[in-house]
Protein backbone atom coordinates (compact mmCIF):
# COMPACT_ATOMS: atom_id res chain seq x y z
CA UNK A 1 0.00 0.00 0.00
CA UNK A 2 1.35 3.57 -0.72
CA UNK A 3 0.22 6.72 1.65
CA UNK A 4 1.22 9.80 0.26
CA UNK A 5 1.20 13.00 2.07
CA UNK A 6 1.24 16.90 0.90
CA UNK A 7 -0.55 18.18 4.45
CA UNK A 8 1.33 18.18 8.04
CA UNK A 9 0.16 14.22 8.38
CA UNK A 10 1.35 10.74 10.37
CA UNK A 11 -0.22 7.55 9.94
CA UNK A 12 -0.56 6.54 13.34
CA UNK A 13 -1.08 2.94 15.12
CA UNK A 14 -1.24 2.70 18.73
CA UNK A 15 -2.47 0.02 21.54
CA UNK A 16 -3.68 3.47 23.43
CA UNK A 17 -6.71 2.78 20.72
CA UNK A 18 -6.71 -0.81 21.30
CA UNK A 19 -4.41 -1.63 18.25
CA UNK A 20 -2.46 -4.86 19.06
CA UNK A 21 -0.69 -7.64 16.95
CA UNK A 22 -0.94 -5.20 14.26
CA UNK A 23 1.15 -6.11 11.09
CA UNK A 24 2.38 -3.12 8.57
CA UNK A 25 4.36 -5.06 5.52
CA UNK A 26 5.36 -3.89 1.72
CA UNK A 27 4.08 -0.20 2.27
CA UNK A 28 5.50 3.12 1.09
CA UNK A 29 5.10 6.07 3.56
CA UNK A 30 5.77 10.12 2.66
CA UNK A 31 4.59 12.54 4.61
CA UNK A 32 5.25 16.13 5.56
CA UNK A 33 5.29 15.49 9.42
CA UNK A 34 7.17 18.58 11.55
CA UNK A 35 5.60 17.58 15.15
CA UNK A 36 8.95 17.50 16.96
CA UNK A 37 7.09 15.92 20.04
CA UNK A 38 6.26 12.26 20.85
CA UNK A 39 2.52 12.56 19.79
CA UNK A 40 2.16 11.66 16.29
CA UNK A 41 5.79 11.34 15.36
CA UNK A 42 7.28 11.60 12.02
CA UNK A 43 5.54 9.99 8.90
CA UNK A 44 4.97 6.76 10.38
CA UNK A 45 3.98 6.39 14.63
CA UNK A 46 3.64 2.75 16.30
CA UNK A 47 2.77 2.17 19.91
CA UNK A 48 2.68 -0.60 21.26
CA UNK A 49 4.27 -4.28 22.06
CA UNK A 50 3.74 -6.75 19.01
CA UNK A 51 3.32 -3.79 16.87
CA UNK A 52 4.94 -3.75 13.50
CA UNK A 53 6.32 -2.38 9.95
CA UNK A 54 8.35 -4.49 8.03
CA UNK A 55 9.71 -4.10 4.26
CA UNK A 56 8.37 -0.94 4.16
CA UNK A 57 9.78 2.80 3.09
CA UNK A 58 9.07 5.77 5.34
CA UNK A 59 9.97 8.73 3.81
CA UNK A 60 10.07 12.17 5.72
CA UNK A 61 9.85 15.74 3.65
CA UNK A 62 10.11 18.53 6.12
CA UNK A 63 12.10 21.29 6.32
CA UNK A 64 12.06 21.26 10.16
CA UNK A 65 15.36 19.89 11.62
CA UNK A 66 13.75 18.93 14.67
CA UNK A 67 10.94 16.32 13.54
CA UNK A 68 11.67 12.61 13.03
CA UNK A 69 11.11 10.10 10.44
CA UNK A 70 9.37 7.60 12.59
CA UNK A 71 8.24 6.59 15.55
CA UNK A 72 8.72 3.03 17.61
CA UNK A 73 7.49 3.24 21.11
CA UNK A 74 6.47 1.21 23.73
CA UNK A 75 7.79 -2.31 22.18
CA UNK A 76 6.91 -1.93 18.72
CA UNK A 77 8.97 -2.98 15.99
CA UNK A 78 10.60 -2.69 12.32
CA UNK A 79 12.30 -5.27 10.02
CA UNK A 80 13.90 -4.53 6.78
CA UNK A 81 12.47 -1.13 6.98
CA UNK A 82 14.52 2.15 5.03
CA UNK A 83 13.66 5.36 7.14
CA UNK A 84 15.16 8.56 5.29
CA UNK A 85 14.79 12.57 5.57
CA UNK A 86 14.66 14.20 1.97
CA UNK A 87 13.84 17.33 3.33
CA UNK A 88 16.52 18.20 5.40
CA UNK A 89 18.97 16.73 7.65
CA UNK A 90 17.10 15.62 10.80
CA UNK A 91 18.70 16.09 14.64
CA UNK A 92 17.04 12.64 15.55
CA UNK A 93 15.44 9.82 13.16
CA UNK A 94 13.43 7.67 15.21
CA UNK A 95 11.77 8.84 18.36
CA UNK A 96 11.48 5.69 20.66
CA UNK A 97 10.49 6.05 24.32
CA UNK A 98 8.35 4.72 26.45
CA UNK A 99 9.94 0.45 26.86
CA UNK A 100 12.12 -1.01 24.44
CA UNK A 101 11.71 -1.15 20.59
CA UNK A 102 13.43 -3.27 17.92
CA UNK A 103 15.15 -2.51 14.94
CA UNK A 104 16.64 -4.93 12.68
CA UNK A 105 18.49 -4.95 9.03
CA UNK A 106 16.89 -1.37 8.57
CA UNK A 107 18.91 1.70 7.13
CA UNK A 108 18.35 5.49 8.84
CA UNK A 109 19.46 8.28 6.46
CA UNK A 110 19.76 11.62 6.45
CA UNK A 111 19.92 12.37 10.52
CA UNK A 112 22.70 13.70 12.56
CA UNK A 113 21.66 10.51 15.00
CA UNK A 114 19.38 7.70 14.36
CA UNK A 115 16.95 7.68 17.65
CA UNK A 116 15.84 9.60 20.71
CA UNK A 117 13.86 8.53 23.45
CA UNK A 118 15.20 7.72 27.10
CA UNK A 119 13.78 3.60 25.93
CA UNK A 120 16.33 2.13 24.28
CA UNK A 121 15.97 0.13 21.25
CA UNK A 122 17.41 -3.06 20.68
CA UNK A 123 19.30 -3.16 17.03
CA UNK A 124 20.16 -5.76 14.79
CA UNK A 125 22.27 -5.55 11.71
CA UNK A 126 20.78 -1.33 11.16
CA UNK A 127 23.00 1.16 9.36
CA UNK A 128 22.60 4.36 9.85
CA UNK A 129 24.50 7.68 7.91
CA UNK A 130 25.20 9.20 11.35
CA UNK A 131 27.95 7.78 13.75
CA UNK A 132 26.20 6.01 16.25
CA UNK A 133 26.92 3.07 18.87
CA UNK A 134 25.45 -0.38 17.74
CA UNK A 135 25.03 0.81 14.23
CA UNK A 136 27.03 0.34 10.97
CA UNK A 137 27.94 3.64 9.28
CA UNK A 138 27.27 3.96 5.47
CA UNK A 139 26.65 6.91 3.34
CA UNK A 140 22.99 8.09 2.26
CA UNK A 141 24.48 9.17 -1.00
CA UNK A 142 23.88 7.63 -4.83
CA UNK A 143 26.73 5.46 -4.03
CA UNK A 144 23.85 3.62 -1.45
CA UNK A 145 20.66 4.50 -3.03
CA UNK A 146 19.52 4.92 -7.11
CA UNK A 147 18.28 8.55 -6.29
CA UNK A 148 18.01 10.45 -3.13
CA UNK A 149 16.78 13.79 -4.43
CA UNK A 150 13.24 14.31 -2.89
CA UNK A 151 10.96 14.07 -5.63
CA UNK A 152 12.51 11.68 -8.12
CA UNK A 153 13.69 9.81 -5.48
CA UNK A 154 14.24 6.25 -5.89
CA UNK A 155 15.43 3.84 -2.67
CA UNK A 156 16.37 1.13 -4.46
CA UNK A 157 19.73 -0.50 -3.63
CA UNK A 158 22.25 0.81 -6.21
CA UNK A 159 24.36 -1.92 -7.76
CA UNK A 160 27.61 -1.81 -4.93
CA UNK A 161 25.68 -0.27 -2.61
CA UNK A 162 27.18 -1.12 0.86
CA UNK A 163 23.52 -2.09 2.21
CA UNK A 164 23.99 -5.66 -0.11
CA UNK A 165 24.64 -8.97 1.66
CA UNK A 166 25.69 -7.69 5.16
CA UNK A 167 21.92 -8.48 7.12
CA UNK A 168 20.84 -10.78 9.45
CA UNK A 169 18.40 -14.23 8.00
CA UNK A 170 14.45 -13.38 9.33
CA UNK A 171 12.22 -15.22 7.77
CA UNK A 172 9.83 -14.94 9.40
CA UNK A 173 9.18 -11.06 9.08
CA UNK A 174 11.33 -10.38 6.32
CA UNK A 175 10.89 -13.21 3.35
CA UNK A 176 10.12 -11.20 0.82
CA UNK A 177 11.32 -7.46 0.06
CA UNK A 178 8.59 -4.41 0.00
CA UNK A 179 8.30 -5.51 -4.38
CA UNK A 180 7.51 -9.21 -3.06
CA UNK A 181 10.60 -10.37 -4.15
CA UNK A 182 12.09 -13.39 -2.36
CA UNK A 183 15.49 -12.66 -0.36
CA UNK A 184 18.27 -15.46 -0.30
CA UNK A 185 21.80 -15.50 0.84
CA UNK A 186 22.54 -12.64 3.09
CA UNK A 187 19.95 -10.50 3.44
CA UNK A 188 20.49 -7.14 2.55
CA UNK A 189 19.71 -4.18 4.66
CA UNK A 190 16.65 -2.24 3.87
CA UNK A 191 13.46 -2.38 2.17
CA UNK A 192 14.81 -3.66 -0.87
CA UNK A 193 16.63 -6.34 -2.03
CA UNK A 194 19.05 -6.39 -4.72
CA UNK A 195 18.20 -9.09 -7.29
CA UNK A 196 21.26 -11.41 -7.85
CA UNK A 197 23.33 -10.96 -10.46
CA UNK A 198 23.10 -13.89 -13.13
CA UNK A 199 26.43 -15.11 -13.19
CA UNK A 200 25.86 -18.78 -14.95
CA UNK A 201 25.52 -19.17 -18.26
CA UNK A 202 22.90 -20.93 -20.33
CA UNK A 203 23.09 -24.20 -21.52
CA UNK A 204 22.91 -24.95 -25.21
CA UNK A 205 21.88 -28.31 -26.35
CA UNK A 206 20.87 -30.04 -29.78
CA UNK A 207 22.70 -27.25 -31.88
CA UNK A 208 21.99 -27.80 -35.91
CA UNK A 209 21.53 -25.77 -39.16
CA UNK A 210 18.87 -26.48 -42.15
CA UNK A 211 17.52 -25.37 -44.97
CA UNK A 212 21.21 -24.04 -46.21
CA UNK A 213 21.23 -21.19 -49.38
CA UNK A 214 23.55 -19.17 -51.12
CA UNK A 215 22.90 -16.49 -49.02
CA UNK A 216 20.30 -17.34 -46.14
CA UNK A 217 20.26 -20.65 -43.53
CA UNK A 218 18.56 -21.47 -40.72
CA UNK A 219 19.95 -22.55 -37.65
CA UNK A 220 18.56 -24.29 -34.15
CA UNK A 221 19.28 -24.77 -30.60
CA UNK A 222 17.85 -25.18 -27.60
CA UNK A 223 18.65 -23.59 -24.18
CA UNK A 224 17.57 -23.93 -20.62
CA UNK A 225 16.88 -20.56 -20.06
CA UNK A 226 13.93 -18.43 -22.03
CA UNK A 227 15.37 -15.02 -21.67
CA UNK A 228 17.81 -12.84 -23.11
CA UNK A 229 18.94 -12.76 -26.51
CA UNK A 230 21.02 -15.48 -28.69
CA UNK A 231 24.25 -14.59 -30.32
CA UNK A 232 25.43 -16.56 -33.20
CA UNK A 233 28.65 -16.28 -35.21
CA UNK A 234 28.89 -16.78 -38.42
CA UNK A 235 31.64 -17.11 -40.96
CA UNK A 236 32.96 -18.36 -44.29
CA UNK A 237 34.28 -21.60 -44.31
CA UNK A 238 34.78 -23.70 -47.91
Amino acid sequence: GVQTCALPISFSLGNGGGATHCDINQCIFEGYSPSSGSSGAGSLSIYGNENRVRNSLIVQKTTTAAAYIAQLSAGASAHNCTFVSLGTTLTNGIYGNYGTGKLSNCYIGGVSAPKYGSAGLTVTACHTNATASGYTTTAFSTSTFENITGGTHDLRLKSGSALIDVGTTDSTYAASDISGLARSGTYDVGAWEAASADTTAPTLTSASVTAVATTTGTGNVTTNEANGTLYSIVSTSA
